[in-house]
């Protein structure tokens, strides 16, 4: 069953917001903003590495606090989740969110479109994705300049 979480809860590790969501509600809580059609979102899927790199590099720092969803993937955070009062969190692994969600989107008929650092990436994501409805793909992540 998807649900969508009004508001995710989250706890903050290091100065970093982590959402307390399970797989149904961060499932529920994209199929709402595709819904909503009003801006484009994304969500960061990291461990406790993801979050220590976050102090050393403001601009990564930028990129996590200005996600719409932190999803914890990894035992630490969810571990910390536990000792903060979220006993029944569980580990989001961000690849199998994208494998559900492709499996959603297929059973919805919603489009999808890959962004990759390298052709191989590319390459096996369409290879990978055939059975799902592929709008598109873009190869890097473009000129930094054009993100502010």
């Amino acid at each position: 069953m998807i649900e969508r979480p009004a508001n995710p809860p989250s706890i903050h590790v290091l100065g970093i917001r982590v959402n307390m969501v399970q797989m149904g509600e961060a499932l529920g809580l994209i199929e709402h903003w595709i819904q909503q059609r009003d801006r484009c979102r994304y969500i960061v899927a990291t461990q406790m590495h993801g979050v220590m790199e976050a102090r050393r590099d403001p601009d990564f720092k930028t990129v996590l606090d200005s996600a719409d969803l932190f999803v914890p993937d990894g035992i630490s955070l969810t571990w910390l989740a536990h000792r903060r009062g979220f006993g029944s969190q569980k580990r989001i692994c961000g690849s199998d969110l994208m494998l559900e969600f492709l499996e959603l989107a297929e059973e919805k008929g919603y489009r999808n479109f890959f962004y990759g650092d390298t052709e191989d990436t590319l390459r096996d994501d369409q290879n990978e994705s055939d059975v799902f409805l592929v709008e598109g793909t873009q190869l890097g992540y473009g000129d930094k300049e054009a993100w502010n």
